[in-house]
Parts: structure tokens; sequence; C-alpha cells
């Protein structure tokens, strides 16, 4: 049972793989915290190899904090064992990268209690560079989560990033009652394929809930220095092709435009994959970085290789999601 509006309480989720060296820093952001409501600082530990857990108990004596193992890898692991620990009514997810100003916590929680029907709020992102990013990054600093929609609060008819999002408690339940289990997974390792914080955006849409943007929401994005090189940035957005696969259903359902048809997406996706070609070569021959062709190559190439991997589960992709769209 969820509280009262008036009594929500604020569970922050900080999800860790191996975060010894960046969760000091996040976790000293969230000490500073000057919420008066009832709070917990859950730190997920999820399949760490390293000393994450003794490092977050560092900070027990300055957060009412616990930390708790997940065995299976994968973000979407890690944020469902940060829900069903969770004491409160409003989830505030962070990632082990993430520096929030003081007044988040508080900032965040009121507006659950003043927006009863929103299921999900969150604000802008910036970044924070360990070194001096390269010069095709402003052209492509979306792709790190850095992002700032709207000039001001307003409803969104699109997801919100993962990155510092609230969630209200009660709207997750009442996705699981419906059956709602996530058909991606979030980065795991090596793997950057994600997107489970966008379907689960749309997933509270479908449902009626309304999501959030407040630019006072703000926090900063730490980019480490082995991000910034060219290499992740082209598996990044390999693994955004990916995710666009499944996400596109979820647009379309919620923008009530036409439902996608595999051969349809496929046949489109292998056109759009031919055009960037020369782009593709001329950068795998020793072309300057920061070719936007070679990242639609990417992302179209991933696209491919995931709709050609759902070919006899595709239709029944579609349904799932219909089952969702609030009745």
């Amino acid at each position: 049972m969820v509280e009262s509006d008036t009594n929500l309480g604020l569970s922050i989720i900080v999800c860790c793989h191996n975060s010894a060296k960046r969760l000091p820093e996040t976790l000293t952001h969230l000490s500073h915290q000057d919420i008066t409501e009832d709070w917990e600082v859950i730190v997920i530990d999820n399949a760490s190899s390293d000393n994450t857990s003794e490092i977050a108990e560092t900070f027990a004596d300055r957060l009412p904090l616990r930390v708790v193992p997940e065995p299976l890898p994968g973000l979407s692991h890690a944020r469902h064992r940060g829900f069903t620990e969770s004491s409160f009514g409003v989830l505030g997810f962070i990632d082990d990268d993430n520096h929030v100003q003081a007044d988040w916590a508080r900032l965040l929680l009121n507006n659950f209690k003043e927006r009863r029907e929103i299921g999900a709020c969150g604000g802008p992102i910036v970044e924070k560079c360990e070194v001096k990013p390269p010069e095709w990054f402003e052209n492509f600093k979306g792709n790190y989560t850095i992002w700032a929609p709207l000039d001001t609060a307003g409803y969104m008819n699109s997801p919100l990033c993962g990155a510092g999002l609230g969630i209200r408690k009660q709207a997750i339940e009442q996705l699981l009652a419906k059956g709602f289990k996530s058909m991606l997974s979030d980065r795991k390792g090596a793997n950057l394929s994600s997107g489970g914080d966008f379907e689960l955006g749309y997933a509270l849409l479908l449902t009626g809930w309304k999501l959030y943007y407040d630019p006072a929401l703000m926090l900063e994005h730490f980019i480490p220095k082995e991000r910034l090189v060219w290499d992740y940035l082209c598996r990044l957005n390999y693994g955004f092709g990916m995710q666009s696969v499944i996400l596109d259903i979820y647009k379309a359902l919620a923008g009530n435009s036409p439902m996608p048809n595999w051969s349809n997406e496929v046949s489109r996706t292998r056109l759009a994959r031919w055009r960037q070609l020369p782009s593709h070569i001329i950068t795998s021959l020793g072309g300057k970085e920061g070719s936007p062709g070679e990242i639609l190559w990417q992302s179209q190439s991933g696209r491919l290789w995931a709709l050609l991997q759902c070919k006899h589960d595709y239709s029944g992709m579609v349904e799932t999601v219909r089952g969702l769209r609030k009745n």
C-alpha cells in the first residue's frame, strides 16, 4: 500500500557495478541533501567484483543507507531489486556517475506530492567530463544522456531519461499487475544495448500516467575519459539501433500511429543502412572521426541485426505492447 500523497517518502536507488572509484562522489552529493521528509538510500551492488559494497558502507554514518546485493548482472535487474527493497512511495533512480544538487531529493518528492497524476518525473542532465572532450562531442552529446528537452517545467509525451528518474511506486505496481515485463535489457558489462528506461516511460504513458519534466532537477553526468572515444560512441549507437526495434512499437501505439510491420521495417532499415555505406567505408579506411554517416550506419546495423533476430517474435511483441493500453 502506497502512503498518502502528503507522506510519500523517497527511496533513492543507486545501481552499481564495479563502482568503487565512482561511487564516493555520488554518495557525497547525496549526503548534502536538504530533504526533511522520510527518505532512504539503497545502494544496489550489481554483481561487482571490486569493493563497491565496502566503499558504500563507509557512508552509513552520513546517509540513511542500505547496501543490497543483486547477483544477476544488468541494470534492469538492479533497478528491479531496488524496487522490491524500497520502503517509500517514490523511487529516485540515479546511476553511480550521477551528481545531484542539494535540493534534488526535496524537489523531486514535492513534484509527486503536488501532482498526483504523474507516474514519473525527471530533469535536465549536463555533462561533467573527466578530460576535455573531442571536437565531435558537442554534436553527439545527446548520445551520452545529456539533454534538456524543455526550457520550462511541463508534461512530456515521450519518455524521460533513466538517470535521475523519479517514479511513483504505485505506477510500477500497476504495471506489474497488468503483466508488464521489460522486453529490453539494459547495459550489462561491455554490452551497450539499453533502453529499459525508455520502455518503462512508454509503458507508463500507455497505462494512463503522466510524465513530468522539471528543469530544477538538474544533475551532472560524469563521463570518464575511456567513454570519450569514437569507438565507444559507435558501439553505443549500435546498441541504440538494437533497442529502437522495440521502442518504435511503443512509440507508434503511444502516438496513435500505424503499428510497424516487420517486413516493412527490415526493408526500410536496409535502405537506410545502404545509404550510409560510403561514410562507413571512408571511416573504415581511416577517415576523420565525427562522421554523422558512420553513426547512422552503426545505428541501422544494430537495428537490422535486432530485426532479423526477432522475425518470428515480432507480431507477439506488438500484441504485448497493445495489452498495456489503458482500457
